[in-house]
């Protein structure tokens, strides 16, 4: 038909044949995937390539690396939590520190560090600005002793 208008038996005709079409993957893809057994997709070794379930139970377990030796970052530091105001003005040794994104103010930072208080490992956790800037001054000189107290409306390490 050479109408400029579109007639709905046409629109139906191709919304018909569309639906019978079947969605396949790029030819690259589709000869990568054609001679690789079924169950071995899932399993990749450093190559990106696929590995057997056998080739997995032959690794060496001893070769790879713990969990907590490469995602420092993302452990919490270990330690009994205490409020900023429980170690005002009390001498402590900050052993760890880091710096993340707040969970309370997703906009704002927050400090989560580590330290020694009457020989007991604790951690604490804070949004101020001003112990998020003078421990980022000193973070290579860790550890150190110090002390956290409260000036007028902020925390500061003196």
């Amino acid at each position: 038909c050479g109408c400029r208008h579109i007639h709905i038996g046409h629109l139906h005709k191709h919304l018909r044949q569309m639906r019978h079409v079947r969605r396949v993957a790029p030819p690259r893809v589709q000869r990568r995937l054609k001679h690789q057994p079924r169950f071995a997709r899932g399993y990749l070794n450093q190559y990106g390539n696929a590995m057997t379930p056998a080739q997995v139970l032959n690794l060496d377990k001893n070769k790879f690396p713990s969990f907590a030796v490469f995602a420092r970052g993302k452990l919490p530091l270990p330690g009994v939590k205490m409020r900023l105001e429980q170690i005002l003005n009390r001498e402590i040794l900050v052993t760890d520190f880091r710096i993340m994104k707040s969970k309370h103010h997703p906009d704002q930072d927050c400090l989560q560090f580590q330290y020694l208080l009457d020989n007991q490992v604790c951690v604490s956790f804070t949004g101020s600005c001003v112990l998020i800037d003078q421990i980022s001054s000193v973070g290579e000189n860790i550890p150190f002793n110090t002390t956290v107290v409260k000036i007028d409306r902020y925390y500061s390490f003196s």
